[in-house]
């Protein structure tokens, strides 16, 4: 068991309802992306910006389809 945003969630996986699972309902959860370099490459930089953005599409589409 482990908690994880719906974000690339695997097809295996089964999501667990708070309270119909007897699980609580979870918090906010942090997200950090980090990198070796305090000046990352041109191509770290692109990758850094592709992963934020796919992230921020993800999560408003999770949270519309929640209705939050």
């Amino acid at each position: 068991m482990t908690l994880r945003t719906a974000f690339g969630l695997p097809r295996t996986l089964t999501v667990l309802e708070p309270g119909a699972s007897g699980l609580p309902a979870r918090g906010s959860t942090p997200v950090f992306l980090l990198r070796a370099e305090r000046e990352p490459s041109e191509t770290v930089a692109q990758l850094a910006s592709i992963l934020r953005e796919a992230l921020i599409q993800a999560l408003a589409a999770t949270r519309a389809r929640l209705g939050v």
